[in-house]
């Protein structure tokens, strides 16, 4: 488990060295090559959750690997084309495998989730993210409640003739999905939000 602070997750990245271990040197192992993975693309979502096929790089021993800006460039992934680059592969018969999994309440790997939330950004996107709610895994909605309702009431506010009857649909489907055994234990969550943190102007509308 990496606890990661949330200001610093935007740009950090795993690296993973590989080195000779030999019984017969007693000093520092000998590196020879080294795989990483950038924790955020650069659209704000996180690495997908699930097995990811990370490139080997060779390197020399006493390479040092400090100035991160040498190999951040490089395409990290084997689902990456390489195209012109001229840092070879240790082999293209080795990779390195690695399973990841994200718990975060601040950061989502949904692209939809992270259009909707951010929605002062791209309000010509509105109206999609809106409809695309309901497709999204109500194990992501309820774990951005309190954010995803602020949004619903956010956007009500800005345009309740343009986009009610849509906002409208959101808060029944969320309300729906807490009636849903696994997601019970969110209903206080809702209840305090009710009490303490709802501020919709119009939504009497």
């Amino acid at each position: 488990k990496l606890p990661i602070p949330v200001d610093k997750f935007r740009g950090a990245h795993i690296r993973c060295e590989f080195r000779h271990c030999s019984t017969k040197e007693k000093g520092e192992k000998k590196l020879f090559g080294f795989s990483f993975v950038p924790l955020m693309q650069e659209n704000g979502r996180t690495l997908p959750d699930g097995t990811h096929e990370l490139i080997v790089y060779k390197c020399e021993e006493n390479t040092n690997l400090q100035d991160s800006g040498r190999y951040l460039k490089l395409p990290f992934s084997k689902g990456i084309s390489l195209g012109n680059n001229s840092q070879a592969v240790k082999t293209t018969k080795e990779s390195f495998w690695i399973t990841s999994f994200l718990c975060s309440t601040k950061l989502t790997q949904n692209g939809d989730m992270l259009d909707l939330l951010k929605w002062r950004t791209h309000p010509d996107k509105i109206a999609g993210c809106l409809s695309k709610l309901k497709e999204i895994d109500g194990s992501e909605i309820v774990k951005f409640l309190q954010d995803t309702l602020d949004t619903l009431f956010g956007i009500l506010d800005e345009n309740s003739q343009k986009y009610g009857s849509k906002v409208f649909d959101c808060l029944v489907h969320i309300i729906n999905l807490l009636q849903d055994s696994k997601f019970h234990h969110f209903k206080p969550v809702m209840d305090t939000y009710i009490e303490s943190h709802f501020a919709g102007a119009l939504a009497y509308r």
